[in-house]
């Protein structure tokens, strides 16, 4: 049976977020504005890209995934110090989730939809923070 400590967990968490994913500009980081719910056969093509006014991809840089920390058995790292922010400056629109695209091959690499949608009208800031989290489970 293959046992995974969990400083092994931890430091694998870390260099998948920080190794095998690049450098900078390697993530899209986009918003989505379909009534869709993600499923692990989810592709590029089930999203529809925000287009409210004020909204933009942002790009990832790996390097900004924070070191992993462990607790309960579980390795978590978050994007950066402070929350991804867009700004809606016109029009209205309602946001269902997010996705993270690897740019190079279009591939989504994850996505997660809102616990509950938010509906963006002029002067609605959306911040959003990353988190991934391993679990090592027997």
């Amino acid at each position: 049976m293959l046992i995974v400590p969990n400083e092994g967990l931890k430091r694998m968490l870390e260099r998948g977020l920080r190794g095998f994913l690049g450098g900078v500009h390697d993530l899209a980081i986009r918003l989505y504005k379909n009534d869709y719910i993600p499923t692990s056969t989810s592709v590029l093509s089930n999203f529809v890209e925000s287009t409210f006014q004020g909204y933009y991809r942002q790009w990832g840089d790996s390097s900004q995934w924070l070191p992993a920390t462990m607790s309960g058995g579980r390795a978590t790292s978050t994007y950066g110090s402070v929350p991804l922010t867009w700004t809606c400056t016109g029009g209205d629109e309602k946001i269902f989730g997010y996705y993270v695209e690897e740019s190079e091959t279009a591939t989504v690499l994850w996505c997660e939809r809102l616990s509950v949608p938010r509906t963006l009208v002029p002067g609605t800031v959306i911040d959003l923070t990353l988190t991934l989290m391993g679990q090592s489970a027997l």
